[in-house]
């Protein structure tokens, strides 16, 4: 396995643990690979290749605050708060870490339960193709049936007015369809690691609730420059998957299941 010097040794141990225990909770062997953990923000993870399997190398996207457990750790390391959100790219302002107080920026501190959720989140979901075969099955029937409707409406409008008014609506559907299936399959994977037991699912609470603690707080900073990301509750607006439609799903499976309280 890869040791990235950027990330510490304690966070890459206790990475290297879950790949250890996935591998024997789905009765597989860990296969000699390379991995490279990329800390990217406070960012959905996405995964490339897979971790057990015959492609050499996986790659793992985890959010870069999971990697620090220590606040002094996290300030020299991230002097500027937005660092942790790095894919919003709010690039033009900053937030001093140093002067946020202890128990405001703990609470964006990831507990050992969180971090095994995330974990075995990126391990799910490299050891599926979906996330390769959805825009697959989305694309291309929307594509192929808009190409048929353009053919039979050009005898009628003309075939560049068809051509113009087809591509746009294809481009939409394509667009609101993806977006659809891609909260169906963010939630689906949700689900598989919450069978996992119940400290994934308390992890999958904490990190949820730590996560718009931390965006309630940028929020408050930010105001109305952040309002199309957060809302005033910290809570993912509609352009993301709000934090509050995962905290639903899991209350529905605590429900169904009756694993335990959170």
């Amino acid at each position: 396995m890869l040791l990235s010097d950027e990330i510490p040794s304690e966070f890459w141990d206790k990475f290297e643990s879950e790949c250890i225990y996935y591998a024997s909770k789905h009765k597989r062997e860990m296969a000699d690979k390379q991995i490279n953990v990329c800390l990217i923000g406070n960012m959905e993870p996405r995964t490339e290749g897979t971790l057990i399997g015959n492609i050499k190398t996986a790659k793992f996207h985890l959010p870069a605050r999971a990697a620090y457990q220590n606040l002094t750790e996290l300030r020299k390391k991230f002097p500027n708060l937005l660092e942790l959100v790095a894919e919003y790219q709010l690039k033009d302002e900053y937030f001093d870490t140093k002067e946020i107080p202890n128990n405001i920026l703990s609470n964006f501190l990831l507990s050992d339960n969180a971090l095994r959720f995330l974990f075995s989140q990126q391990l799910t979901r490299a050891n599926s193709l979906n996330y390769v075969l959805l825009p697959l099955y989305v694309s291309v029937p929307i594509t192929m049936g808009g190409f048929l409707l353009q053919n039979v409406f050009s005898k009628i409008i003309g075939l560049n007015l068809a051509f113009a008014c087809f591509s746009v609506l294809t481009i939409y559907a394509i667009y609101t369809v993806s977006k659809v299936f891609y909260e169906y399959y963010e939630c689906a994977l949700d689900t598989q690691v919450f069978s996992l037991g119940e400290d994934y699912v308390k992890g999958a609470a904490e990190y949820w609730e730590s996560s718009m603690r931390m965006g309630a707080y940028i929020r408050s900073r930010l105001g109305n420059k952040v309002k199309h990301i957060w809302h005033k509750s910290g809570d993912l607006t509609s352009h993301y998957i709000p934090y509050s439609q995962r905290q639903k799903r899991l209350r529905e499976w605590i429900q169904m299941n009756a694993r335990t309280e959170i």
